[in-house]
């Protein structure tokens, strides 16, 4: 039920091959035409590289034929259309609300796995993982057995994909871990075995450091590959015994020819050559306290410019202690004291910064105690005004009652 829809990147490979140089006029000739085989077969045409296929193919739309082999009606799958026409989240959302019935689980997950990825949604696919964490495949056989392994592989692809290779190394070691064929079935996917071993190969060699190389070729899940291919072995070899011009001769001949018409491996190959001349670089500058640029270029077989250019890229992104003048690279010959002295510098600037902070506060609480004592002043003041005014008060008080007393007291002698 589920192959069909793997089918349509037979189209995407097509179309990268017709871009690619190097491909004869009758190779590509032959590629257009099988491309446009298919959307015959298929019956829809509606796929953005319909131009391409068509003037690589001598052909003219009109020369399609409708209907499958023979012109027989085929019915139409609006899924299988949508992935040909590139309208990925359409077919998302078709594919997930599809009845299956329950042995079908793992072969619908793997083909939403398989749009996710053709759709460049690559995190989609590499939450799957913590649900597959929980899997067990015991109890699974046949054609769902197959699905959940490629599904495994599709997950660590995808993190290849992103240029995340470390991610894409472990997450294969985990499966491969209890996994004796895990590349088994690899090939009957989106992807090919060829690919996997690549992206393995290259995810590895970039992300495990170059003291580990001698211990990390030995591993159990490594096996599955070494088992498949000796690419990885070839990589490693040189350089656990630091032969480096020989690691870049087969890196950049064998793998970058191996790389280039991998539709799905290509595109992070320029990241994951950088990478590498960088580790090396890095491996020279740590173990050397003065290097001629120039010598490091011949002795790696590396362009001279390019070295120049990317170690210079280097020192500046990572903030080495290295100056380079003309031709040499070289530790800064910094005096004894001048980081004591560069951070006493700091310290009294800083410790200037909080005596003026102090100062402005000081002169802050001395106008805030100025007029509290002014007011408190003003209150005094008004006291004592009130105070003054009771007073006097009280004593016209008295004086009346004083006289109202005489009053009584000679009426009273009368």
């Amino acid at each position: 039920m589920f192959v069909m829809y793997q089918k349509p990147v037979l189209l995407e490979r097509i179309a990268f091959g017709l871009k690619l140089d190097g491909s004869t006029e009758v190779s590509k000739k032959a590629l257009g035409k099988h491309a446009i085989k298919y959307l015959n077969e298929v019956n829809y045409t509606n796929t953005p590289h319909l131009n391409l296929f068509l003037s690589y193919s001598d052909m003219k739309l009109e020369d399609i034929k409708s209907g499958g082999p023979g012109g027989t009606e085929i019915e139409r799958d609006v899924i299988l259309e949508k992935i040909i026409a590139h309208e990925y989240a359409d077919a998302l959302r078709l594919l997930e609300s599809k009845d299956i019935v329950q042995n079908q689980y793992f072969q619908k997950l793997e083909c939403i796995a398989n749009v996710h990825l053709l759709a460049k949604g690559y995190h989609s696919v590499q939450e799957l993982g913590t649900y597959l964490m929980d899997v067990d495949n015991k109890g699974l056989h046949g054609n769902e057995e197959q699905s959940l392994r490629r599904l495994k592989l599709l997950i660590c692809a995808s993190y290849y994909m992103e240029g995340k290779f470390f991610e894409c190394c472990s997450n294969f070691c985990k499966y491969a871990e209890n996994e004796s064929d895990l590349l088994g079935y690899s090939s009957e996917g989106l992807l090919l075995k060829k690919e996997y071993i690549l992206m393995v190969t290259i995810s590895s060699v970039v992300s495990v450091p170059l003291d580990n190389y001698a211990k990390f070729i030995y591993l159990q899940p490594v096996n599955r590959i070494r088992d498949q291919s000796k690419v990885l072995l070839n990589c490693m070899e040189p350089l656990i015994q630091t032969r480096f011009k020989d690691f870049f001769k087969y890196w950049n001949e064998t793998i970058g020819e191996s790389c280039y018409p991998c539709l799905f491996v290509i595109d992070q190959w320029n990241f994951a050559q950088l990478i590498m001349r960088s580790k090396i670089y890095f491996f020279y500058l740590r173990i050397s306290t003065k290097l001629g640029i120039s010598y490091m270029a011949k002795i790696l077989g590396i362009d001279e410019r390019q070295t120049r250019d990317e170690i210079h890229q280097l020192v500046d992104s990572t903030g080495l202690n290295v100056q380079i003048v003309d031709d040499v690279i070289s530790y800064k010959n910094n005096h004894l004291f001048l980081d004591a002295v560069e951070k006493l510098k700091m310290n009294e600037v800083r410790l200037q910064s909080i005596l003026e902070d102090q100062k402005k506060n000081n002169v802050k609480l001395r106008d805030e105690v100025q007029q509290n004592i002014i007011n408190n002043e003003e209150v005094i003041e008004e006291t004592v005004r009130r105070e003054q005014g009771n007073i006097i008060d009280q004593q016209s008080f008295l004086n009346e009652d004083m006289d109202i007393d005489d009053d009584i007291t000679m009426d009273e002698v009368e």
